[in-house]
């Protein structure tokens, strides 16, 4: 009797551990397995410079925009308006596909200084759009698998703006946003261990150019807020060619056909003044943009 139950015990260890095996290597698997959607290296160094060419051009649209902008600005002041106005023009919407962000970026490395914070434990960072969704995906250097973050991003009723975390994969596995908190915290220490210095050398010409500082410091806190679940500043800086980039409130944000919406709104002097301000001393914009 004992024999047989000790034959039992250990057909049972064996099958738990059998079936362990299967799990863990069924996890592997998953969470070594790339994407479809994640293909950094599909387009050829031809491709990306035309989608990059391509973006230029959509931005030269919003150059015009913010020189119009610009145009009423100085026309106000001209006629020494009593309050300055509400805005700095009309809102305007501009739209990119992703694979035409992805070359922009690279060609222009917007964000290099960003991009310093998390370069050692991740590369190959690319921005993937899918219906209601924006994708933050990228090689995790110390497991060799590819991670990705999914949100819903949304502005609220306040003004600002919501970057829901909805999904987390690694590889094609699903995880607790838990497994985040290692590289949240991370990301998080690196950003703000730069930021005092970002933030000391930030500046906005007269003309609404912003310097690399002030970019760097501002999307910095904007990551920070999102890596922490926490509403951010619905703000963006658009680059002009050849001049640099300039803030602007995003009032409207849409995801579909691989591609996002945006609905911006130019600054005026004293929002970008408030901006500004802000962005030294690290405070939140008021609801609406200050």
């Amino acid at each position: 009797m004992t024999r047989k139950w000790t034959r039992r015990i250990w057909t049972a260890v064996a099958a738990l551990l059998c079936g362990v095996v299967v799990i863990v290597a069924a996890g592997w698997i998953m969470v070594h397995r790339t994407p479809e959607w994640y293909q950094p290296g599909s387009l050829t160094a031809e491709q990306r410079e035309a989608l990059a060419e391509r973006a230029e051009r959509k931005l030269v649209g919003v150059q015009n925009e913010v020189a119009r902008a610009r145009a009423a600005e100085n026309a106000a002041q001209h006629h020494n308006s009593a309050r300055p106005a509400a805005s700095a023009g009309q809102p305007f919407v501009i739209s990119f596909t992703d694979d035409e962000i992805n070359a922009f970026f690279e060609k222009w490395s917007v964000w290099q200084n960003v991009r310093q914070s998390y370069s050692k434990f991740l590369t190959d960072p690319r921005i993937v759009l899918r219906e209601g969704r924006l994708i933050l995906a990228g090689r995790l250097s110390d497991v060799d698998a590819i991670a990705s973050l999914h949100f819903e991003p949304r502005i609220m009723p306040d003004g600002r703006l919501d970057l829901r975390l909805v999904r987390v994969l690694a590889g094609k596995l699903p995880l607790p946003a838990g497994v985040l908190d290692k590289y949240r915290d991370r990301s998080s220490r690196a950003l703000m261990q730069r930021m005092p210095r970002w933030r000391q050398n930030a500046s906005i010409d007269s003309t609404g150019i912003a310097n690399a500082n002030a970019i760097s410091a501002a999307m910095g806190q904007v990551l920070i807020d999102v890596l922490h679940n926490r509403p951010a500043d619905a703000l963006l800086f658009l680059p002009v060619i050849e001049h640099g980039s300039v803030p602007v409130r995003l009032i409207d944000v849409r995801i579909q056909d691989n591609s996002i919406t945006l609905t911006a709104d130019p600054m005026n002097a004293a929002e970008r003044a408030r901006l500004l301000q802000s962005i030294r001393t690290g405070s939140p914009l008021a609801a609406g943009g200050g």
